[in-house]
């Protein structure tokens, strides 16, 4: 790592005045060395941070210490996790903002949240900005307001068309259909949908990855989802489907309402679910099974949220690279068939993999770069 890029911790610490004798001299050696007024990179980085001058030191190394239980499969073992306030997530998000945006015209644009639009164009969401979405004839179709897109409902349109929103990995996205329907799309995926559904015709949308849906009802107008080679059709309902590729399964959780699942190559093996339960279709196998389940293991990241139950590493460490946009290459055979119950929210993913090295003595991990992790 460049050492420029330690220096906005250090500058912060040394506001809050808990520098300790080796970031003291740490510190000490990158002024001498970017101390010329012409590098640019160390004049930007305390520009930035000059204007941290409401940090509380009181306050911000005030941790909410909770004791959680994290329950490792078949062992139980009290954690207690560390939830740091502002000003440490300050100091990680700033050393991770100069790291990132150092050279932020290269930085490609499945990084991005992107709208492509029927005529093939593609915009770019930014959630701290607004913007109008209209279409080939410079019609006003939605609106962009943060993290939120929402469609109006144009009752004369007679042509379907397209739009194709893909929320990148470490992001979530809400999106409102023209008909009402609330999508809640998590991170690395994609949702194709019709600008305007048209009267006398299913609702018909193609998912990606995962979402979570509230469907407006409609009794004349069924609502689909093509989801990885199944289709889930409702009328009005709540639910949830994961569909990412890289998964062995594609689940659809009901949590309010009655949805049906078909698998693609099983037309007739059509399974009707009630509340509280998932549908699972077994890609390999080519099998469909149903049970019973707690919802919010599967809708919690609505929210923000991590729950794991009973879940192998070698599917948390997906979860995590999604959530948290970082690439995790695990070296640890014994860990990736482990079983683990956590729950996290706040943390970061080092407090996340400090947590399961605690409990885990034979895993050991290295932060390579911010997005890039080792586990041996």
């Amino acid at each position: 790592m460049k050492d420029i890029f330690k220096l906005p911790k250090l500058l912060i610490k040394e506001k809050l005045e808990v520098l300790n004798d080796n970031e003291k001299q740490n510190l000490k050696e990158l002024r001498e060395k970017h101390l010329s007024k012409t590098d640019v990179d160390y004049q930007k980085v305390v520009s930035k941070i000059e204007h941290y001058d409401t940090i509380n030191k009181s306050e911000g190394w005030h941790g909410v210490a909770e004791k959680q239980q994290f329950v490792k499969r078949k062992k139980v073992i009290r954690l207690r996790v560390l939830k740091y306030a502002a000003a440490f997530i300050g100091i990680v998000g700033l050393s991770t903002f100069f790291l990132l945006t150092k050279n932020t015209d290269k930085i490609p644009m499945h990084n991005s949240i992107t709208l492509q639009q029927g005529n093939g164009d593609v915009k770019i969401i930014t959630t701290s900005e607004e913007q109008n979405i209209v279409n080939t004839k410079g019609e006003v179709v939605g609106v962009q307001k943060g993290g939120k897109l929402q469609y109006q409902n144009k009752s004369n349109v007679k042509e379907l068309v397209y739009n194709e929103l893909y929320v990148p990995y470490g992001e979530r996205f809400e999106l409102v259909l023209s008909d009402n329907t609330k999508i809640y799309l998590n991170a690395g995926t994609t949702l194709k949908y019709p600008v305007q559904f048209i009267p006398g015709e299913n609702r018909q949308v193609y998912l990606k990855g995962e979402a979570y849906f509230d469907v407006a009802k409609d009794s004349l107008h069924p609502f689909r989802v093509n989801a990885e080679s199944i289709d889930v059709q409702v009328l009005g309902t709540e639910f949830n489907i994961s569909a990412y590729p890289e998964d062995p399964k594609v689940n659809t959780v009901l949590v309010e309402g009655a949805v049906s699942v078909t698998p693609e190559a099983q037309k007739d093996n059509l399974q009707s679910l009630e509340p509280n339960y998932k549908a699972s279709w077994d890609k390999e196998n080519q099998l469909i099974t149903t049970e019973k389940v707690e919802t919010e293991i599967y809708t919690a990241w609505v929210s923000g949220k991590l729950i794991f139950k009973n879940t192998p590493f070698s599917e948390i460490q997906r979860r995590l690279e999604r959530h948290y946009n970082v690439s995790i290459t695990n070296d640890n055979e014994a860990l990736k068939s482990e079983r683990f119950d956590a729950t996290f929210d706040i943390e970061t993913i080092n407090q996340v993999l400090l947590s399961f090295k605690e409990n885990h003595p034979g895993l050991n991990y290295i932060i390579n770069t911010p997005n890039d992790i080792t586990i041996y």
